[in-house]
């Protein structure tokens, strides 16, 4: 065929039966945490009744149960709808007797409800199955929307026996019956290791062993178009995934890929380089171990951020003292504090002409002393000063960078670094996704 059956919307159905939650098993018992065990000796799927004018078809699945240990009381189907229009017309039969559609969670009734995506049909054993018991459950239902429209041919997608489920099958037979006016022009199954035969309109698969719990099989059979039926809703956003999965992703994973190296290579190259250039410190001549006075007079703001690349409280404070220091402003301590209560502080402002102050110097008497105050306290900032701190940061280092320590702000180096880590990140995430 020329597009490939990935009708994952196909059937789901999974017999659980009540108050057991089936693990993993070997390939021919299932076995619940509490000890029970069982298999499907058959489990046969017949999709006929293909009436292409009107987009329709009849799945009818057949299997028998035999369980090892008992007892179980019911089993459910669920069928995702996502790539089908409509399901009607569910029939459960036990033992060929057809059961009451009725949700009342009652002995030999069926219900059907749908949520979300899928469509679940619950049935009820007209009497529990015990140890060494056999029994034969049939569910027909009508599906309406699920075959797909092109010019050069129709197609009919299925996915017969669903994966991932918590029990084996040891023998299965899928059939599909064509319209006699509509015979197979092509057929195709995944895996395609099940032997198939055409016979006139049937086209017929085997399966070739027992098939373990994750063992799935889907089928589709190309035929010649109707011009009648009209195409799916949903056909347009599957061609367009389809078109996308065999044309454009295959170069979109390559191209995500050597991106991605070509990143993460040059990215460690690139970093390396820079320490090596710029990032690490200088090396400095032998410290004494006792000076006299100060190494220089640089401003303790811009030491304090000199040494750890960071703009911190320790440093707003050194610059605090330092003002008081130089003569721009009086620090007066008023209380002393007490257990339950701190120390006070007056904050007076000199006549000192600020004008050889650097501009975050400037920021910060403008944030103690607002709209020209002459004095303040440490109590009345408390909740209004910690608006000027941003401008106070982030003029220290704009004086770094005017003073030549670092060739640009050591804070945006740091957002450059993050965001770059991240876009790394997301680019790996995208081409794994993609992929």
């Amino acid at each position: 065929m020329n597009r490939a059956p990935a009708y994952k919307a196909g059937r789901l159905i999974m017999a659980a039966l009540i108050t057991v939650i089936f693990s993993a098993a070997p390939a021919v018992v299932a076995q619940t945490d509490d000890g029970r065990m069982l298999r499907w000796e058959q489990y046969d799927v017949t999709i006929d009744e293909i009436y292409t004018a009107v987009n329709r078809f009849r799945v009818t699945e057949s299997y028998e149960l035999i369980v090892e240990t008992g007892p179980f009381s019911y089993g459910f189907a669920e069928i995702p709808m996502d790539r089908l229009t409509t399901i009607e017309d569910v029939m459960v039969y036990e033992e060929d007797v057809p059961l009451e559609r009725s949700c009342t969670s009652s002995s030999g009734t069926f219900c059907v409800t749908q949520g979300g995506e899928n469509l679940s049909i619950n049935y009820y054993f007209r009497t529990p199955i015990q140890s060494g018991q056999r029994r034969s459950i049939t569910i027909e239902y009508m599906v309406y929307g699920a075959l797909r429209s092109y010019d050069e041919g129709d197609e009919l997608d299925w996915f017969a026996i669903p994966e991932d489920r918590s029990f084996p099958i040891m023998s299965s037979t899928v059939r599909v019956v064509m319209p006699e006016d509509r015979p197979p022009l092509e057929t195709l199954s995944d895996p395609d290791n099940w032997p198939v035969t055409v016979e006139a309109n049937v086209v017929t698969w085997r399966s070739p062993r027992p098939l373990d719990n994750d063992d799935s099989f889907e089928v589709g059979v190309r035929y010649a178009h109707d011009p009648q039926m009209q195409a799916a809703s949903w056909q347009a956003g599957y061609d367009r995934w389809q078109w996308y999965e065999h044309n454009l992703k295959p170069f979109v994973s390559l191209g995500l890929l050597v991106l991605t190296l070509a990143v993460g290579i040059g990215g460690v190259l690139m970093i390396v380089v820079r320490y090596q250039k710029t990032g690490r410190d200088p090396l400095v001549a032998a410290v004494p171990t006792y000076l006299t006075e100060p190494p220089s007079d640089e401003l303790p703001g811009v030491v304090g951020a000199l040494l750890d690349e960071k703009a911190d409280m320790k440093d707003i404070i050194a610059t605090l003292v330092d003002l008081a220091r130089r003569g721009y402003i009086v620090i007066e301590q008023t209380n002393d504090g007490s257990f339950l209560s701190s120390a006070e502080f007056h904050f007076h402002r000199t006549q000192q002409n600020v004008d050889d102050l650097t501009i975050y110097e400037r920021t910060l008497l403008d944030g103690i002393f607002p709209y020209g105050v002459q004095e303040t306290t440490l109590s009345s900032l408390r909740n209004k000063f910690y608006r000027t701190l941003p401008g106070i940061k982030s003029g220290i280092y704009s004086e770094l960078v005017r003073r030549g320590y670092f060739p640009r702000s050591p804070d945006s180096t740091r957002n450059l670094w993050i965001f770059g880590g991240i876009g790394l990140l997301v680019l790996t995430g995208g081409w794994i996704w993609l992929s």
